[in-house]
This record gives C-alpha cells, sequence and structure tokens, in this order.
C-alpha cells in the first residue's frame, strides 16, 4: 500500500514523540519546581504561579495525556514508578493533570511530594528509543 507505515515504524515515531514530549514535560517541571515551594492559598484555592499553569497546560496537550487512565490503581504506580510501564505511566500523569479539577489544591501536594519527578523518569526509560 501506498502512504501507508509499517507498524514498528508508526511505533517508533509515536515513542519518539513520547520521549521529546517528557523532555519538554521535564524541563517545565525544573522551571516551576523552585516557584511552587510557597504557593499561597487566595480565599478557596491555591495561587498557582503561571509556571505550573504552563506545565499542566502542557501535559493536557500531550500525547502522555491517556483517556482510560483510572483503568490502574495510581497509587500503587506513583508508590511504584520505577517498574511500571508506559500505559501505568501515562495513566498516573493524566490523573496526577486533572486532580486538580476534581481536588482544590491537589497540585500542591504533587508539587510539594515531587510526585512527577519518577513519573518522568521512567517515561523517559521508556520511550528512549534506539533505533
Amino acid at each position: 500500500m501506498v502512504g501507508v507505515m509499517p507498524n514498528h515504524t508508526v511505533m517508533l515515531f509515536f515513542m519518539n514523540e513520547l520521549y521529546k514530549q517528557i523532555i519538554e514535560i521535564e524541563k517545565l517541571l525544573n522551571k516551576t519546581q523552585g516557584e511552587c515551594l510557597n504557593i499561597v492559598w487566595e480565599k478557596h484555592h491555591p495561587d498557582y504561579p503561571q509556571s505550573l499553569h504552563d506545565l499542566m497546560s502542557y501535559i493536557a496537550r500531550s500525547k502522555w495525556i491517556y483517556s482510560e487512565y483510572r483503568k490502574h490503581k495510581i497509587k500503587d504506580v506513583i508508590a511504584n514508578a520505577e517498574n511500571a510501564n508506559i500505559e501505568q505511566v501515562r495513566c498516573a500523569i493524566t490523573w496526577l493533570n486533572r486532580s486538580e479539577k476534581w481536588c482544590t489544591g491537589s497540585w500542591v501536594n504533587t508539587m510539594k511530594d515531587r510526585t512527577l519527578e519518577p513519573l518522568i523518569k521512567r517515561g523517559k526509560e521508556l520511550t528512549i528509543v534506539n533505533e
């Protein structure tokens, strides 16, 4: 068939895109980490720095978002990130990204506890492509 990539080529392309995006997520996280040390609450919600909004917006638009993210026990995935598979890492990142929607201030704990870091590390390990 003309114009159709073989499955392995599609998978390599997808993994390469995930890798590029996890590197960008790591850069954005490093930029915002220091700014999130002293998040102030304004009435009933935290006053997040713009860099955290930028990070979470980037994640929300990335291929790391996984629509069926509730299929795993996310707390177990986070606790054992070094053994997680790609789907589990994507689910955990999605869950953390969307958590603010359900629990105001959850990103405060995500940043304070450095929850994203082991997931990013594992995501990099799983997506590096050695052609």
